[in-house]
C-alpha cells in the first residue's frame, strides 16, 4: 500500500465517523481554553437567591399537601445554608419535616428558632434520597410560633427537598 493510498484511508475513515456522531449541544455556561471546552453545569433552582455564604428561599409558602402546611416549594441548599425567613403565620407546629423531591441532599443541621426568643438546634448528619425520603423534627417548643429556620448541608446537581410542618 503506497502512502497516499494510506492517508486517503485515514482521511476517510476519520470524516465518517466525525459525520456519524451526535451533534453536540451545550446549554450551559462554556469557556475555551486553549483546544479544550470546560463546561460549567448551572442548576437554576427560580426559589432561591444565592449570595457568596447562604441561599435564601423566596418562593411561596403556606399550601395545603396531605394535611400537611407547607414551608417551601422544592428547593435546594446552595453555599452550605438555606435560610427561611418568610414562614407563614401559624399558631404552633408540632414538628417540621424535610422531605426529599429527588436527588440527593446532605443535611448536617436545622436551626428553628420560634416567637418567643428560644431556639432549637439538630445535627441529624443524614442524606435525604429515595432510600431516606424525610427527615421529622419534633420541636421543643410545640405549639410555640417559628418564625426563622436555617438548614445546613449541600444539595447534589438538581436535587431538590421540600420543608413542611404538621
Amino acid at each position: 500500500m503506497n502512502i497516499k493510498t494510506l492517508i486517503a484511508a485515514l482521511v476517510l475513515a476519520g470524516s465518517s465517523t466525525a459525520a456519524l456522531a451526535a451533534p453536540a449541544r451545550i446549554d450551559t455556561d462554556a469557556h475555551v481554553d486553549r483546544q479544550f471546552i470546560r463546561v460549567d453545569p448551572v442548576d437554576h433552582c427560580n426559589n432561591v437567591t444565592a449570595s457568596a455564604g447562604s441561599s435564601d428561599y423566596v418562593g411561596s409558602t403556606g399550601f395545603v399537601t396531605n394535611g400537611k402546611l407547607a414551608l417551601s416549594e422544592p428547593t435546594m441548599i446552595e453555599s452550605g445554608r438555606e435560610f427561611f425567613n418568610k414562614l407563614p403565620l401559624n399558631h404552633g407546629y408540632r414538628a417540621i419535616e424535610l422531605r426529599a423531591d429527588r436527588g440527593l441532599t446532605q443535611i448536617s443541621e436545622v436551626a428553628i428558632y420560634f416567637a418567643n426568643g428560644t431556639w432549637q438546634t439538630v445535627k441529624p448528619n443524614t442524606a435525604l434520597d429515595a432510600q431516606n425520603p424525610s427527615l421529622t423534627i419534633r420541636l421543643a417548643h410545640p405549639r410555640s410560633e417559628v418564625t426563622r429556620m436555617v438548614v445546613y448541608g449541600s444539595s447534589n446537581f438538581g436535587a431538590r427537598y421540600s420543608v413542611f410542618a404538621a
